[in-house]
């Protein structure tokens, strides 16, 4: 059971990171356009 809380921990870090670069990439490609 303590591998699987470290991995369902590790899973919820992966995807708040991808979230938050994702995030900022269409922030940076908004600026750019008109």
């Amino acid at each position: 059971m303590g591998d699987d809380a470290t991995y369902f921990k590790i899973l919820h870090l992966v995807t708040t990171s991808i979230g938050l670069i994702v995030s900022a990439y269409v922030r940076l490609n908004n600026r750019g356009k008109p």
